[in-house]
């Protein structure tokens, strides 16, 4: 069933959006009072579970919701994709230390922060192809040091936290893992590399 309360506020989201969503575009710009006003309403928790105080809707409100603020602005419709399906997708699938993300699930609810993954590589495409990221985590005996460059990271310049995507090596054989890394970890470094016609204002930058 579809919320008609969260509907009408995305279409009035979307109204106020559009107004800007040419000119972030045409000079690469990040729509940051569009992610306070979500903030602001509530949006940045639709997602997150009950038990972290989010509101937990439904996937067809959802994907309504979505299609009502695209209309307004793609770019920052897109931003809230990456942002909410990590939550609903956890919901289901719990690939996630538990810790983890209810961290991140407070941190939305309570300060509206922003998380994606990140895990595209330049050559190498989606992982979901079945090839192994160049980005490496090593052992260290202050903790995991990530090496590596990351492209496609929507939201990069509002993001809190960013879940990464590194190989493992041992001496026989590699795997994968996530890495839980925040904006202010040392050596996060974003490169401001994004120029796509029509989706600029995601601000899809790359991370080091």
């Amino acid at each position: 069933m579809v919320s008609e309360d969260w509907i009408r506020k995305a279409q009035t989201l979307a109204i106020q959006f559009s107004g800007n969503a040419a000119k972030h575009d045409r000079e690469g710009t990040f729509p940051f009072e569009n992610f306070e006003a979500l903030k602001e309403q509530g949006f940045l928790s639709l997602t997150v579970p009950k038990i972290y105080g989010g509101y937990e809707i439904s996937l067809l409100t959802y994907v309504r919701i979505l299609e009502i603020l695209a209309t307004g602005d793609g770019a920052t419709a897109l931003g809230l994709t990456m942002h909410l399906k990590i939550f609903g997708s956890e919901r289901e699938a719990k690939s996630y230390p538990e810790k983890w993300f209810e961290k991140i699930s407070l941190k939305a609810v309570n300060e509206g922060s922003l998380v994606n993954t990140v895990a595209t590589e330049e050559g190498l495409g989606s992982p979901a192809g079945g090839g192994l990221p160049s980005t490496v985590a090593i052992s260290t005996p202050q903790g995991w040091r990530i090496n590596g460059k990351k492209t496609f990271t929507t939201m990069a310049p509002l993001l809190s936290y960013f879940i990464v995507l590194a190989r493992i090596d041992e001496e026989n054989d590699s795997y994968l893992a996530n890495f839980l890394l925040t904006r202010e970890d040392k050596g996060l470094i974003i490169e401001e590399t994004w120029n796509s016609l029509g989706m600029r204002a995601s601000g899809s930058h790359d991370i080091v």
